[in-house]
C-alpha cells in the first residue's frame, strides 16, 4: 500500500483521499452514489450520529482480511453513554450544561477509563463512545460513570439534573487510533435507548461474559423492538453487585475444608485456535476430581464464570465457598503446551503447591497425554490423603468443537425459541462431526426435554422416543459418564415416567460422579413429582450448593422452586423461582411455580399476574393440559396446583 504523501494532516485526511473503504449493501453492491456516509453530515443526536458511522460501514456482511492501513479486526465491548434529554437541558442554560459535562468527561478520562483499561473513542457533546478489551471492564466502569455523575447534580432538582442511560455490547469490529466501525457500536447504541435515567442495559453476548452477583446484579427484561433492527432484541438491566447473597437465597454446604474450585487456564500468548484450551484443562481436571467423594468440586460452569477474579482470593472463597483454588496459566508452541499452575489455600491466602508440566498438545485433546493425570494426583495429594485417578471424560476432540458445544448449551438455556432451535442445529452437527462425543447426545436428549417443557413439541410421545435414544447412544459410547445419566434418568421420569428405572439411572450418574450437580437437581425434582417433599428439597440444595455461581443458574433455581412448592415451603419457592426468573423472563415453568406457590400462600394478586404472564408466553395452556403432562400423574399436589392454576386465571379446557 502506498504510504501517505508527508504533507498530509494526520488526523485529518485519511491515504487513499476517502473516509473509509467503499460501503457495500447486503448483496455486496456499492452504496448507490449520494447516499448518506460518515463524511458527509454529522446530525444533533449522539445517537444519530452513532448510527450513521455504522450504517455506512457495516459488518453484517465478511469483512475482506485486506484492512486499511492501520485498522484491525477485534472483539472489543462497546459501551454508549447518553445524556437523557439533553436538549432541553441545553435549551434551558446551555452554559451550565456543558461546564458540568466537560468536567465529568474528564473525570471519565482521567479516573474511571485508566482503572478499567478503556478507550475514549469519541465525546460528542450529549453522549460518550468507550471501548474495552472485557465485558466485566466495561460493566464496571459503566456502573462508575452512573454513581459519578450524581455530584455533578447536586443542589438541582430533577428538571435540571444531568442523568446517564448506558447501553453495552461485545462485538467484533474494525478498529484504529481514532475510531471503532461495525454494527456492533449502532447495538450497543439501541440499547442505551431502552435504558431509562440511571440504568444500564446490556446484549446476551455481554450478559453471557458476566458473573451474577460478582460482576454485576443482571435482571432480564425480555425481548424489545429497536429502532431500524427488525427482530426483537433480547435485552438484560445491569446494576452494582450484592456482594454476599442471603442465607435463604442460597444452600448451605456442609464442610468448606474439602470444597475445591479449577478455574480455566489463562493463555499466555491466546490465539484463535487455542483460545478454550485453557477451559478444556479445566474441564478435564475437574472431572477427574470430582470423582472423590472426599471432596466437593465446584462445577466448571461456575468456576469459568469467576475467571477475571482468580488472584483475589478473598472474593474467590466468598462467592464459590471453598478453601482450595487451582489456577494456572498456558503457553503453545508448534505441539507443545507449557502449563504451569498453583494450588492456594483460601483461608490462609498461601499457595500450597506449584508445579510446572509440558504436554503434547495433540495428545492432550485426544485424552491421551498423562498431563492431566499428573495435574490432579499432585492436587489430590496436597489436599486428601488417598490417590485420584484420571478417566477419559471424552471430552470433544477439537476446541472449535469444544467452542461449539458450550455455545448451544448457552443458547438452549435462553428460552428464545429462534435460539432455542439454533442450539439444536448446533448440537446435530456436533454430533455428525464427532460421533463418538458422549456430551453431545447427552444434550440433544436434554434439548427434547426442554421443548416439551416449555410447551413446544407437537408430539410428545415422539420427543420422549427420540430423547431416551439420544441419551442411549451418549451412554453406549461412555457408560459411566454422569452427564448422560442424569439426562437419561430425567428422561425417564419426565418423559417416559418411568420412576422406579429413573431412580436407578440418576443413582448411577451419582455413584459415578458425587459432584455431578445435575443428577441432584434432577433427583429433587423426580421426588417432587413423588410428592417426597423433604427428599426434593434435600436434593435440590445439594445441587445449588454444587453450582453456586453456573451460568445456568436461572435452571437450577426453578427447579429448586418447584422442590420447594411441592414440600408446603411457599415462601422458598418464590424466593428461588423469582431469582429464576430474573435471569430468564421466558421459561414457563418458573411462571407455573410462582402462579400455584402465590396462590397458595394467599396473594392472589400475585398469582394472576403470574398466569397472565404464563399465558401469554404459552397461549395454548390449559388445565386439562397441564394436568395430562404433569408426571406425577393425578396426584393431590397435581390437584391442588390445577385448582390453583384455574384459579388464576389459566382455562380449564375441554
Amino acid at each position: 500500500m502506498s504510504s501517505r504523501p508527508k504533507n498530509s494532516p494526520a488526523r485529518c485526511i485519511a491515504w487513499p483521499p476517502v473516509c473509509w473503504p467503499p460501503a457495500t449493501q447486503a448483496d455486496g453492491q456499492s452504496i448507490r452514489k449520494g447516499a448518506t456516509t460518515p463524511c458527509m453530515r454529522r446530525s444533533t443526536s449522539f445517537k444519530m450520529r452513532i448510527q450513521t458511522r455504522t450504517t455506512a460501514f457495516t459488518m453484517s456482511t465478511p469483512i475482506k482480511e485486506e484492512l486499511w492501513y492501520g485498522m484491525r479486526r477485534e472483539t472489543r465491548t462497546l459501551v454508549v453513554v447518553d445524556v437523557v434529554e439533553s436538549v432541553r437541558l441545553m435549551e434551558a442554560n446551555e452554559a451550565d450544561v456543558i461546564d458540568r459535562w466537560r468536567r465529568f468527561v474528564n473525570e471519565v478520562q482521567t479516573q474511571v477509563l485508566p482503572r478499567h483499561s478503556g478507550r475514549l473513542v469519541k465525546s460528542l457533546g450529549d453522549g460518550l463512545l468507550l471501548e474495552f478489551e472485557r465485558v466485566p471492564s466495561a460493566v464496571s466502569a459503566a456502573i462508575e460513570l452512573q454513581s459519578r455523575i450524581a455530584p455533578y447534580n447536586l443542589g438541582r432538582d430533577g428538571t435540571t439534573a444531568m442523568y446517564l442511560r448506558i447501553g453495552a455490547h461485545e462485538a467484533d469490529v474494525i478498529i484504529d487510533d481514532l475510531d471503532v466501525y461495525g454494527a456492533g457500536v449502532n447495538l450497543a447504541a439501541r440499547l442505551a435507548t431502552l435504558a431509562q435515567a440511571g440504568e444500564i442495559i446490556v446484549s446476551p453476548r455481554a450478559r453471557d461474559k458476566l458473573a451474577d452477583d460478582l460482576d454485576a446484579d443482571i435482571e432480564d427484561i425480555g425481548e424489545r423492538y429497536v429502532k431500524h433492527i427488525a427482530e426483537p432484541v433480547r435485552a438484560f438491566r445491569v446494576r452494582a453487585p450484592t456482594m454476599g447473597t442471603s442465607a435463604t437465597s442460597r444452600a448451605p454446604i456442609e464442610d468448606l475444608s474439602s470444597a475445591i474450585a479449577v478455574i480455566p487456564f489463562a493463555a499466555r500468548q491466546s490465539t484463535e485456535d487455542t483460545a478454550v484450551l485453557g477451559e478444556v484443562i479445566a474441564d478435564e481436571v475437574i472431572c477427574s476430581l470430582s470423582r472423590a467423594s472426599e471432596l466437593r468440586v465446584i462445577s466448571r460452569l461456575s468456576s469459568s464464570r469467576v475467571q477475571h477474579l482468580s488472584t483475589d482470593l478473598d472474593a474467590l472463597r466468598q462467592q464459590l465457598r471453598v478453601a482450595y483454588l487451582l489456577t494456572g496459566a498456558f503457553q503453545v508452541s508448534a505441539d507443545k503446551v507449557r502449563i504451569t499452575l498453583e494450588l492456594s489455600d483460601t483461608v490462609t491466602r498461601t499457595v500450597v503447591w506449584a508445579e510446572a508440566f509440558s504436554a503434547s498438545l495433540r495428545a492432550l485433546l485426544a485424552g491421551e497425554d498423562p498431563v492431566i493425570e499428573r495435574i490432579v494426583s499432585g492436587t489430590g495429594h496436597s489436599i486428601i490423603a488417598c490417590e485420584l485417578h484420571r478417566v477419559s471424560s471424552a471430552a470433544p476432540q477439537t476446541l472449535q468443537g469444544y467452542s461449539l458445544l458450550l455455545g448451544a448449551i448457552a443458547l438452549m438455556h435462553r428460552a428464545s425459541a429462534t435460539e432455542f432451535e439454533r442450539s439444536r442445529t448446533i448440537l446435530e452437527h456436533l454430533a455428525e462431526r464427532h460421533g463418538r462425543v458422549s456430551q453431545a447426545y447427552a444434550w440433544l436428549a436434554k434439548w427434547y426435554v426442554m421443548r416439551t417443557v416449555q410447551g413446544w413439541s407437537l408430539d410428545r410421545a415422539a420427543d420422549g422416543v427420540q430423547a431416551l435414544a439420544l441419551a442411549n447412544r451418549a451412554l453406549d459410547i461412555a457408560p459411566d459418564n454422569s452427564l448422560a445419566l442424569a439426562t437419561r434418568g430425567h428422561v425417564q421420569g419426565f418423559m417416559h415416567r418411568d420412576f422406579d428405572a429413573a431412580a436407578r439411572s440418576l443413582r448411577q450418574a451419582i455413584d459415578c460422579n458425587p459432584s455431578e450437580s445435575l443428577a441432584w437437581l434432577y433427583t429433587g425434582t423426580l421426588e417432587a413429582w413423588k410428592s417426597n417433599g423433604t427428599a426434593a428439597m434435600e436434593a435440590a440444595s445439594k445441587a445449588l450448593a454444587l453450582s453456586p455461581l453456573d451460568p445456568l443458574r436461572d435452571h437450577y433455581y426453578s427447579h429448586a422452586g418447584f422442590a420447594a412448592l411441592t414440600s408446603g415451603h411457599y415462601e422458598q419457592a418464590i424466593e428461588w423461582s423469582l431469582t429464576s426468573l430474573k435471569a430468564n423472563r421466558l421459561h414457563t415453568p418458573t411462571h407455573r411455580t410462582l402462579v400455584v406457590a402465590n396462590w397458595l400462600s394467599g396473594r392472589q394478586d400475585k398469582a394472576r399476574e403470574h398466569a397472565q404472564e404464563l399465558m401469554r408466553l404459552e397461549p395454548s395452556l390449559t388445565v386439562k393440559a397441564y394436568l395430562e403432562r404433569f408426571p406425577g400423574g393425578p396426584s393431590d399436589y397435581a390437584l391442588m396446583s390445577a385448582e390453583a392454576l384455574r384459579a388464576a386465571g389459566v382455562p380449564a379446557g375441554h
